[in-house]
């Protein structure tokens, strides 16, 4: 079984998930932008005896690093925990994004938390 989080921060709700399946066939997989986050996520895992676990440092939406080959990939469980106050995350490039993943239409440039004071 392949878990991940795509905002992955210190890694506590992957590990939470972890906890759940009850055998240990799983791996998880995380992303993170801040290098200091990315760092405890790497941390947390170790404290907590998770042997199975990759943790990228760089951004999900700019820079995906869980792909394989030329594709993103894919996996059975997915959790996250997104950063939407995040005011700069890509919006001027997200539209030539090489995986297609915004092909339902792009997210508001502005940040979500301004918008729903706006509203």
């Amino acid at each position: 079984m392949r878990i991940s989080d795509p905002t992955c921060g210190s890694g506590s709700l992957l590990i939470k998930v972890a906890n759940e399946i009850p055998s240990n066939d799983y791996t998880l997989f995380g992303q993170e932008s801040n290098g200091s986050t990315w760092a405890l996520a790497k941390m947390n895992m170790l404290l907590h005896g998770v042997d199975n676990a990759r943790i990228e440092w760089a951004d999900t939406l700019n820079n995906p690093r869980l792909v394989e080959g030329d594709k993103l990939m894919q996996f059975d469980i997915t959790v996250a925990n997104p950063p939407f106050s995040l005011d700069k995350w890509g919006h001027e490039t997200a539209a030539h994004d090489k995986y297609n993943r915004h092909w339902r239409g792009l997210a508001p440039k502005a940040r979500a938390i301004t918008l729903l004071y706006h509203t």
